[in-house]
């Protein structure tokens, strides 16, 4: 009869275990199962900078002022030119990013 008890106790116990791990399962599930809310937004479209840095070899490096038709050949003519025999190659353009950054 002991055995009977043994086995009826065991039962239970493993039944009871089982029901305890479905039900943390289930709680653990629906803590991380809520609905995420994305916002996409469009970024603003890029605008050009207000000042360029022209140096190299031009004849009067500096800062010189963008407009968004400007192209890169009037941009150079603004900086005087390229100097004699200059290497079109190492002319250095630096767009500034942040408000009072200085060119390297």
């Amino acid at each position: 009869m002991t055995s009977d008890k043994s086995n009826q106790f065991w039962m239970i116990l493993i039944i009871m275990l089982v029901a305890i791990i479905i039900a943390g399962g289930i709680l653990i599930g629906t803590q991380y199962s809520k609905p995420v809310e994305i916002a996409i937004s469009n970024p603003p479209a890029p605008q050009p900078p207000d000042y360029i840095y022209i140096g190299g070899a031009v004849d009067n490096p500096g800062l010189y002022p963008v407009s968004a038709g400007d192209s890169l050949e009037a941009l150079i003519q603004a900086a005087g030119g390229t100097s004699d025999g200059a290497d079109p190659a190492r002319l250095r353009l630096y767009v500034p990013t942040t408000a009072g950054a200085e060119p390297p």
